[in-house]
């Protein structure tokens, strides 16, 4: 897949299911001379129906599937204008939905970060090396991040993250965060400065300072507060590029063409509502607002997609996102039992169990579906007692944002199931 220009969006979705039966099937959205837009030929298509689950041909047309079958059946549907793309016997495969992304975060990243993932870092030194480089390239004082791999102390050669001090050495005239997740932090001491977080600053809820045990001051390592730091955004130019980059070289290049997006910042939502009309990005989104980052829980769940027009089957509010714990990375996924390698700890629950019951059922009275971050055990039975104690079933399922990664079993799986509640 090349990037460029293509037709402007068309306005349903294009469903890759075949038809009720083996033989093609004709729907709305034939051209005026009732010929299709696009027809895909000599190809193994997946229908998705059990019946019949290839096909040789496939025509589309209006933004939706118009029939699948033989080469020969679909005949008739082409037209001195509709596009055919021999696929030469390659598989063709329905669009991938991605149901929990962070594409916002990813595009942020790749704009301004120095690129510190393994591969291509494989040792701490590796990252410094790029940092000092960068460092280099930036005027004193400004923010530079670095972007590393979720558990990429378990990678790199020293199997550790790089430390405070490290930073400190690669410069104290710039203020220098190291992430290896959205959880986790590093930052050397003229970004604790900057940041003005100190041995007075109160840690937020449900986050994580680490502190000096003699003097209380903070060490440098943090978690659940990259949003809280006064890095300043990507310019409009820098994250419209790399919205589109990261659109068509991450995600649709891999045959993913619809998002389920976690969102918290109004300014990658506003850029791909604008490339999504331009006919530049092809790229369908279901947007869950990072309460209370993206909004209050009322303007979320009221269907605000920051400052975004809402777009029938292109940029649609799906629900509010809550978080119940952290993360493993960084230790804060609330779990029954201390972190085996960080017995001090068992991690922290981001709300009681009343607040969430209330922040549930406030949602579904606006029609929101809720999607509940959960990591641990803990948080993830704190989830299902509050579904199940929320004065109304939610009229949409809800959702358990990690619920099977590491804290799944048949109990869990069996309550989930009885509360019709999805874990993704």
């Amino acid at each position: 897949m090349s990037e460029g220009r293509f037709p402007a969006p068309p306005p349903a979705p294009v469903s890759a299911a075949g038809p009720a039966s083996p033989g093609p099937a004709s729907v709305s959205g034939v051209s005026p001379g009732g010929h299709a837009e696009l027809i895909v030929r000599r190809g193994q298509i997946l229908t998705m129906d059990p019946r019949a689950p290839f096909a040789e041909a496939l025509a589309l047309g209006g933004g939706r599937v118009l029939a699948v079958g033989s080469e020969a059946e679909l005949e008739g549907l082409r037209g001195t204008t509709t596009r055919v793309i021999d696929a030469a016997g390659a598989t063709v495969l329905p669009g991938l939905i991605d149901a929990h992304g962070h594409f916002g975060h990813v595009a942020r990243s790749m704009a301004a970060a120095v690129d510190c993932r393994t591969p291509p870092c494989h040792a701490v030194a590796d990252i410094l090396a790029r940092a000092r480089a960068r460092a280099g390239e930036l005027p004193a004082g400004a923010w530079m991040l670095l972007q590393g791999t979720t558990f990429q102390d378990e990678l790199l050669a020293e199997r550790r993250f790089p430390t405070p001090a490290e930073l400190d050495e690669v410069s104290r005239e710039h203020p220098i965060v190291y992430r290896s997740s959205l959880h986790h932090l590093v930052l050397n001491h003229r970004a604790l400065r900057d940041a003005r977080i100190d041995a007075h600053t109160p840690t937020p809820p449900g986050a994580h300072v680490e502190r000096d045990p003699g003097t209380g001051e903070p060490t440098g390592v943090l978690a659940e507060m990259f949003d809280r730091l006064p890095m300043p955004p990507a310019s409009e130019s820098q994250l419209a590029a790399s919205v589109r980059h990261t659109a068509w070289r991450h995600y649709l290049a891999n045959g993913v063409t619809s998002i389920q997006e976690i969102w918290d910042s109004p300014q990658p939502m506003r850029l791909i509502a604008q490339a999504q009309l331009a006919g530049e990005l092809p790229l369908r989104v279901r947007a869950y607002g990072w309460v209370p980052l993206a909004g209050s829980l009322e303007q979320v769940a009221g269907g605000r997609i920051a400052d975004v027009p809402p777009r029938e089957h292109w940029m649609e509010a799906a629900g509010v996102k809550l978080f119940v714990d952290g993360g493993t990375s960084s230790h804060t996924a609330a779990f029954y039992e201390p972190y085996l390698d960080a017995p001090h700890t068992r991690g922290a629950l981001s709300h009681e169990l009343g607040e969430l019951v209330d922040m549930i059922a406030r949602a579904d009275r606006l029609g929101a579906q809720v999607a509940l971050h959960a990591c641990g055990d803990l948080a993830t039975d704190l989830a299902l007692a509050a579904l199940e104690l929320a004065p109304a079933r939610p009229r949409l399922r809800p959702r358990i944002e990690h619920g099977a990664n590491t804290a799944w079993t048949p109990r869990r799986a069996a309550w989930a199931r009885r509360l019709g509640v999805l874990p993704v």
